[in-house]
This record gives structure tokens, sequence and C-alpha cells, in this order.
């Protein structure tokens, strides 16, 4: 009876482990630059191909080049455009949602948002993979290790 259980239980483990796998993908860290002093730019590979990389940028540097940055963004393709709110449903910045096509066919996904004068971006190959990486504990992890400054 308890090597029955175990089975099972080993059993229901794996399937719940490879169900949260495929509903949630892991993204792999590449490499990560800095362009200059008050940005970075990461690159993170995703599943299950490894072949899909994802960039997640960050400019610190002063509101103004936050502005201009955003400002840069408004010509492109919208899906998406609106306000950034914080987990309390305070509005902290500006957030769009934009698709780059070549002969009709959608061949990379920027989101980009601004929290106060921070500028953030995620590029990916399509908008589902570029949200799945905002949503993910390596975007969590990348994010909250950056040395941005209070302001």
């Amino acid at each position: 009876m308890y090597i029955v259980l175990l089975v099972f239980t080993l059993a229901s483990g794996i399937g719940i482990w490879r169900a949260f796998n495929h509903a949630y993908p892991q993204f792999e860290y590449v490499t990560c630059l800095q362009p200059y002093s008050n940005a970075w730019t990461f690159e993170f590979r995703s599943p299950p191909s490894q072949t899909a990389n994802v960039d997640f940028f960050v400019d610190y540097t002063s509101a103004e080049q936050t502005h201009r940055l955003v400002d840069s963004h408004w010509e492109s393709e919208f899906v998406e455009r609106g306000n950034k709110f914080d987990e309390n449903g305070v509005k902290i910045g500006e957030r769009g949602v934009t698709v780059f096509r070549s002969d009709g066919e959608i061949k990379s996904a920027k989101i980009f948002w601004t929290e106060g004068d921070v500028f953030w971006s995620i590029n990916a190959p399509t908008v589902e993979l570029a949200e799945a990486f905002e949503n993910s504990y390596a975007f969590g992890m990348a994010r909250s290790g950056l040395p941005i400054p209070s302001r």
C-alpha cells in the first residue's frame, strides 16, 4: 500500500512540475552588458527551443533621457498603450506594447514602461514571449539586483 501511495505521489509531482514549467517558462541567463554607467542590457534565452532571445534594458540616467526614450517609441505600431500601475493600483508611469513588422509579419515585439525617471524595455520575437518574460522569475531576479537609486 505504501509503495502504491509513493508511486502515485511521485507521478503526481512530476505531472505538476511539467504543467508548471509549460505554463510558466523558465528563462536562461545569457549575458549582461553595461553600455554606459546608468544603463543595463540583459539577454535571456527562452524555452523550449532555447533559440529565441529576450533582451531586457533599463536606463536610469535622468528624467530627460527617460522622456527621450519614451518619445522615440510612440511612433511604432501599438498593440497596447496606457499607464503603468504599481501593485497597489497607483499610477507610476506610462506603458506601451509595440510590434515591428516586415513584409506584413511580426518580427519582434517590445514592452516598455516608465517608473518615475527610470525607463524599462523588454524585446522579444513575440508579444506573448515578452509578456511571459515580464512575469517571469528571471526578470524579477534581474530587476531586484540592479543598483537603481531611489528618486
